[in-house]
This record gives C-alpha cells, structure tokens and sequence, in this order.
C-alpha cells in the first residue's frame, strides 16, 4: 500500500508562499495580484526530532502520476517569473517541491507450534526536496523595467 504526496513552495521577496494552496482559490483570476497578497504565507516549524515541516502548506495526495503532474502545472502558473534580455520566462523565486511516499506492509508470521499467526506492520516514509534556484541573470543590464530589480537582488 503507497501513498504520495507533493507540495511545492515559492520563496519570493523572503516571504514562503504555497502555490498548491491557490488551488483552493481557483475561482479567482489566475495570477491576479490581489489574490497574491491576499495569499497566506508559510510558516517553518521544527520539530522535536529535528524535522522541518511548513505549516499550513497544502500536501496534495497524487494517486497516479498524472495528478502529480497537474498539481505542478497549476502551481507553476502562481510562480513569481519575469522577462529577461536572456530569458523570456524567467524565475525571479526560489521553489521547493516535496515528495513524500509512505509505504505500509503488513507482515505475517506463524507460529506452528502453537498455531498462531502474528501480524505486524511495517511502515516506511521517505522524503524528497527539489529545488529550483532564482534565476541570476546579470540584474543591472536584464532586468525588462519595474521593480523586479529590487526584488531579486533579496532573492539571489
């Protein structure tokens, strides 16, 4: 038995953001502004046992490769891009995505002596962090106008 999840976090202007969680707010206009700042940031939170998790992300179940992949397309379309003399679409943010697979397996073993069977569960979970770097195109001579400047030199 396998379970997947996936989420993918934006660290824009120092600022984590979830962009799975705009999914939630699909009605709005996609890449509107307002609705980015009306979006939630993330918190990081350690654990006792030293594991790192972001609070309040969502963590999309993906039951076949192609939900995975869809998750990702949508979040990419909330991703914080801008053009360039070198690059038309480019990244102006740090991503993250995570991959957790959770296994379970349930073991049996018998005891023929006394014709008992014992059933014990074996459970595994694995993580996986991507990460996407800021694109660092020369800011002074490629940056195509705006504040865009401003921002990515806090990103790089």
């Amino acid at each position: 038995e396998y379970l997947i999840h996936c989420s993918v976090l934006e660290v824009y202007n120092e600022k984590i953001r979830d962009l799975l969680g705009f999914e939630a707010n699909a009605h709005h206009k996609k890449k509107n502004s307002r609705m980015r700042e009306k979006q939630k940031t993330i918190r990081l939170r350690e654990r006792p046992d030293g594991t790192v998790i972001a609070e309040g992300a969502v963590q999309k179940v993906c039951l076949e490769s192609q939900d995975m992949l869809a998750a990702l397309q949508n979040a990419f379309e909330y991703r914080m891009t801008a053009a360039t003399n070198k690059n038309h679409v480019s990244s102006r943010s740090h991503l993250i995505i995570t991959l957790v697979l959770e296994a379970k397996k349930t073991l049996e073993s018998e005891n023929k002596k006394i014709k008992k069977s014992k059933k014990a569960a074996l459970n595994l979970r694995s993580r996986l962090n991507l990460v996407d770097l800021a694109g660092s195109e020369s800011l002074k001579k490629d940056i195509r106008g705006g504040n865009a400047e401003v921002s990515d030199k806090r990103v790089s």
